[in-house]
């Protein structure tokens, strides 16, 4: 399981809060964010400079190739805002709760109603239902170290979560540990390892880990690693994702980076994975861009390698451009494997309370 990637902006100490009954966070009483995304409009097609200003049926060399990368990783970051959303019934489930191990029926809300009745057209939200939730330290990340304060009043929290099915029995939803809380200027910072919301039994166990950390402004990021049935070349597989975006703050520049790799959904061109890196400074004309696709005999189809584009017509673009933006560490990451996305060793099956 991978270990944060940018240490210095978790919160290393434990906070303790004066009082009790609201919880921690932005005074709305929330410990996960609602959002995590970070905003990359340069390079989506929606939100580019040349989505506005080029003709729609003469754009730029680049643009596609920049654009597809950049819309790829917009709607990764926008599905993981829907996915926190979803989780805020955890939020529900603690709001008044007092100990370590906690017992959720919604219905003791006043709620008389089934819990996943939703109005038509509405699609169900798939973690609401009857909640175990356990707030002891534990082993996360496998390597020995056991995180949590034991309760939601402290940082950091931990969280393991347990949904009712209709059988009866309960199955593993969503584990992790939050960092930093959200604020009204911050995202605040932590890690999730997700159930699929739609169970397949090819697909057993954590599908999504989700990592941010954006407590410091300065110096922000999210990692989504994502497993999800596949079918490539006519054949099905388990297919695998991995989306890195940074923002930082380097010199006197705001510089955002994407680092991408995942398989090609349904290619009916052949190719088994699609690679994509891009950075900029937020004040310069130009990025640089690399991407490549992996064909099923294992060749590079049209591989395009640290190349300069005009961030305001995706034209060729001169390096002076981009204003001097670090190359050194852009290269194309491995795609997240089986083990990484598997739950905990720590996190039972079913819950012992």
């Amino acid at each position: 399981m991978r270990r944060p990637l940018m240490v210095s902006a978790f919160v290393s100490g434990i906070v303790v809060l004066a009082g009790c009954g609201a919880l921690p966070g932005s005074g709305d009483g929330s410990i996960l964010p609602s959002s995590i995304g970070i905003a990359i409009d340069e390079v989506t097609s929606a939100g580019s400079d040349a989505a506005q200003v080029a003709p729609v049926d003469s754009p730029g060399f680049y643009y596609h190739p920049v654009t597809f990368g950049g819309d790829q990783t917009d709607r990764v970051l926008t599905a993981a805002d829907e996915l926190l959303a979803q989780l805020s019934v955890i939020e529900e489930a603690l709001a008044g709760a007092t100990g370590s191990t906690i017992t959720y029926d919604p219905q003791d809300d006043g709620d008389s109603a089934d819990p996943n009745d939703v109005a038509q057209g509405v699609p169900p939200n798939p973690f609401l239902g009857y909640l175990k939730i356990d707030l002891r330290p534990f082993d996360f990340y496998g390597d020995g170290e056991v995180l949590g304060s034991g309760n939601a009043a402290e940082l950091p929290i931990a969280l393991r979560v347990w949904i009712r099915r209709d059988t009866g029995s309960y199955e593993r939803m969503v584990c992790g540990v939050i960092t930093a809380l959200p604020t009204e200027d911050s995202n605040g910072a932590g890690v999730l390892m997700v159930m699929n919301p739609a169970p397949d039994d090819e697909l057993d166990g954590a599908q999504q880990f989700v990592q941010w950390s954006q407590a410091d402004p300065s110096d922000k990021m999210v990692l989504i690693l994502d497993r999800h049935a596949e079918q490539i070349g006519g054949e099905d597989t388990m297919g695998y994702a991995y989306f890195l975006v940074t923002q930082q703050d380097v010199s006197s520049h705001v510089e955002k980076t994407i680092k991408t790799t995942h398989n090609v959904k349904n290619s009916e061109v052949g190719f088994d994975t699609y690679n994509y890196l891009a950075r900029w400074y937020t004040d310069a004309d130009a990025l640089v861009f690399s991407d490549d696709m992996d064909a099923a005999d294992g060749s590079e189809v049209l591989p395009r390698d640290k190349v300069y584009a005009s961030l305001t017509t995706f034209e060729a673009a001169e390096a002076s451009a981009a204003l001097g933006v670090n190359t050194s560490d852009l290269q194309f990451p491995a795609l997240p494997t089986a083990e990484e996305l598997a739950w905990p060793d720590a996190f039972e099956a079913t819950p012992s309370f």
